[in-house]
């Protein structure tokens, strides 16, 4: 049986919490708040420094480590930590109202009960980054000026903000928590997310500093696969993403100064490509150019361009329409094959004029096509779709979560790939950290191509003022280059120019952190 539970954020062990006290914002006036950034800050740095020894110190594994899982699954349910409210109007709270005591009673929890029953298993030092974690993404949170002002230290460029790909349905990527909250990773993977629901908006990682002393953040948006389940069709979910996105822009741009955001990694009908963003001071972009680049870069990678002659495309919105538009020009000599459930898309590409194939499923693309690009929303089980043998068949799967599992797509003769990016130079877009979601192969440097547009744009701010223009020409020119709405060729061309002048490549083969072998035949 789990052991009762003290309520937190009281702790009998010392923490971070009784080092630096929590903010107060009744007690601090406006003329004293760059001392509370200053404190916060210092509680920032001391989190990173700790969750850097957490990296380093071995673990455990194998059976030892399911063996605290199960454990810590049994308390963790029992102290109500994943129970999910039963009306809608309450689920939507649970979802978009952060709870600095909520989030406390779980991972202080967490903490406290490995540090009671699992000693022997679990380093102090996860422990202590995980309480570090906690205190300064809280004090972080409290000092971001709720009037708009941008706090003193302030040294942001961009951010790139992300959703949790993790959830009930999709437990293999509750791997890429670890890194931040260390003591997560004795939960399992299905219970991770819960774990995170009542958190503001943090930071996970940051990039390099430029050549203005400023850097870019890796912030998260509480944003979770399982809201989609959770929340109904009647504009809670619409409601309760929007508000979390847009509570994480102002974040970035109220505590760091950050001037251009990245929305790549959350649905563009979320924020209606960044339109339904409310924070004027910042200049968004959908990152989905960068995406397509990097798609078309990875489809000549696997497959030789003058011999392709069919290629399919899964999903019809707005980076599958333009990748089927762009492999349209620049393989005329092949089928292109589409297929989306939906008849509307269908419709619009029927009357397009190219060499475009409307398939009638899934599994017709897939059999008719050399290499397939899934732009997808849902996972797809191939074998369970009627396929029996790829016969070298190479998927680019660019949906998130992934919709082709890499194993079941090579047990029957073809690959999957991501959509991954590289910073060759490593002055663009490398992760300080080296923090990596759990699934790139080269830790610093392999990138998303939504997350390398953001990061390409902030480069070219730095450029153009650096020629002696005003700031006020560099938002025009800046915005013109973002992109906000469905994404065209000519948009595409101009971040894939911005990517070659700033090293900005396609790394090699790889899903899930590992490099993926292609097929011979490719």
């Amino acid at each position: 049986m789990a052991a009762p539970l003290e309520t937190y954020p009281a702790l009998e062990q010392p923490t971070v919490l009784q080092v630096v006290p929590e903010f107060n914002s009744d007690i601090y006036s406006e003329t004293d708040i760059h001392i509370e950034g200053a404190r916060s800050r210092e509680a920032f740095e001391h989190y990173f420094d700790l969750r850097k020894q957490a990296v380093a110190v071995e673990k455990i594994d194998g059976e030892a480590l399911q063996a605290v899982q199960a454990d810590t699954a049994i308390f963790a349910i029992e102290e109500g930590f994943t129970t999910l409210p039963e009306t809608l109007e309450e689920r939507e709270k649970y979802y978009s109202e952060f709870s600095e005591g909520e989030s406390r009673h779980k991972l202080l929890g967490l903490v406290d009960y490995l540090r009671a029953n699992h000693a022997d298993k679990v380093t102090e030092e996860e422990l202590q980054a995980t309480e570090a974690f906690v205190e300064s993404t809280f004090s972080m949170y409290s000092d971001t000026p709720k009037n708009g002002e941008v706090m003193d230290d302030a040294d942001g460029s961009f951010a790139f903000v992300v959703p949790a790909r993790m959830g009930r349905k999709h437990p293999d990527y509750g791997q890429e928590v670890e890194p931040a909250i260390p003591a997560l990773r004795y939960m399992p993977n299905e219970l991770r997310s819960a774990m995170l629901v009542g958190l503001p908006p943090f930071v996970i990682d940051r990039y390099q500093v430029n050549e203005e002393n400023r850097r870019g953040y890796l912030v998260f948006a509480p944003v979770f696969e399982d809201m989609k389940d959770d929340l109904d069709g009647n504009g809670r979910l619409l409601h309760a993403s929007r508000h979390n996105i847009n509570e994480a822009v102002d974040f970035a741009h109220r505590r760091f100064g950050v001037e251009v955001v990245g929305l790549g990694a959350t649905l563009p009908s979320l924020t209606m490509f960044g339109k339904k963003i409310t924070n004027p001071n910042v200049t968004t972009t959908t990152g989905h150019g960068g995406t397509v680049d990097i798609i078309r870069k990875t489809v000549e990678m696997v497959a030789d361009k003058r011999k392709l002659k069919n290629v399919g495309v899964l999903g019809l919105g707005s980076i599958g329409m333009s990748i089927a538009k762009i492999m349209s020009s620049e393989y005329e000599d092949a089928n292109i094959h589409v297929y989306d459930t939906a008849e509307k898309p269908m419709r619009n590409i029927a009357e397009l004029n190219g060499n475009f194939v409307l398939g009638t499923s899934e599994k017709a693309v897939i059999e008719d096509s050399e290499v397939v690009v899934s732009a997808i929303t849902s996972q797809l089980k191939l074998r369970s779709l009627g396929v029996e043998n790829l016969n070298g068949t190479v998927f680019v799967d660019d949906s998130q979560p992934g919709s082709i599992d890499p194993e079941e797509a090579a047990s029957l003769g073809g690959a999957a790939v991501w959509v991954i990016g590289r910073d060759a130079t490593g002055e663009v877009a490398t992760r300080q950290e080296g923090y990596d979601y759990g699934t790139m192969v080269d830790p610093n440097t392999d990138l998303f191509g939504c997350e390398a547009e953001a990061a390409a744009i902030a480069k070219y701010r730095v450029e153009l003022r650096s020629r002696g223009m005003p700031d006020k020409v560099v938002d025009n020119i800046t915005k013109k280059v973002a992109i906000n709405g469905p994404v065209d060729v000519g948009a595409v061309r101009r971040i894939s120019a911005l990517f070659t002048k700033y090293g900005l490549l396609t790394s090699e083969p790889q899903a899930f952190g590992k490099h993926i072998i292609l097929p011979v035949n490719q």
